[in-house]
């Protein structure tokens, strides 16, 4: 029986589950089986937190694999779905071997749902930048097309092979010299390429990402391949890093299971 594997210790770690602790208004169990779904920085922060405490909370207990899986899907249905009133009821071997699964299969899951937290995150973050990229091409094209007709003729001028006379004073003599100072500025400051508007966007984000960063980095231990090294050395960058993450994360690598050239390693 898997009630009979435990220490006191672990017994007792796992009824304070049907418990409802100080600041809570729901018991551990009813808090820690949910995970949040709130695309935001809070959301993400408290996928983090909750992945925290699933590790100690499983810490040193096992025995599932030893389970005929019907079996195990009875428990772990038990878990998932009823009350903490309910499972408070149930005789102790059977609740504790409940709690049991649910703190060993939620452990194993934790990370998974932190990172698809940190991944949908980020997709809207992109998708708000590209949006807003295109907005900003927009205000800017009338300024663009202005520019680049001025530049048009000043170019035209160059390329035609009639002009005998000094060149620079043809030119000028076309487009009035600081009329095409402001043009190469304007064309300078304006024609941009897409990504580089979108990664300036994604950079005016970073006092929302600074919320989150030093606990993504101090709760999720990152691992990559060979191709995935400079993405590791940017973010062993931040470590200690005043304006990041300051003295409070331990340890840093890559484990992002979309990222291109990398590889989620196992549990």
């Amino acid at each position: 029986m898997l009630a009979a594997t435990l220490t006191d210790e672990q017994r007792a770690r796992l009824e304070r589950l049907l418990r409802v602790t100080a600041g809570h208004r729901v018991t551990d169990l009813e808090r820690l089986r949910t995970a949040p779904v709130e695309p935001t920085i809070n959301g993400l922060i408290a996928a983090l937190e909750r992945l925290r405490e699933l590790p100690v909370l499983a810490d040193g207990l096992g025995g599932l694999d030893a389970l005929p899986p019907a079996r195990l899907r009875v428990l772990m249905v038990a878990a998932e779905r009823q009350r903490s009133g309910e499972l408070a009821d149930l005789r102790e071997s059977r609740q504790l071997a409940t709690l049991m699964a649910f703190a060993i299969t939620a452990a194993e899951r934790g990370q998974d749902d932190a990172l698809e937290h940190f991944d949908r995150l980020h997709g809207d973050l992109l998708l708000r930048a590209a949006a807003a990229s295109k907005r900003e091409r927009l205000r800017d094209g009338a300024a663009i097309d202005d520019a680049g007709r001025t530049l048009a003729r000043a170019c035209s001028v160059l390329l035609d092979d009639t002009v005998t006379d000094q060149i620079r004073e043809v030119v000028f003599a076309a487009v009035a010299r600081e009329r095409l100072v402001a043009a190469v500025t304007a064309i300078d400051q304006l024609a941009r390429s897409p990504d580089d508007r979108a990664r300036e966007l994604v950079t005016r984000s970073y006092p929302g990402v600074r919320r989150y960063l030093p606990l993504l980095l101090d709760t999720i231990e990152f691992h990559a391949t060979e191709s995935g090294e400079p993405i590791l050395d940017a973010m062993r960058a931040l470590i200690g890093h005043p304006r990041c993450c300051g003295a409070t994360v331990g340890r840093v690598g890559l484990d992002r299971r979309r990222e291109k050239g990398l590889k989620r390693l196992p549990h």
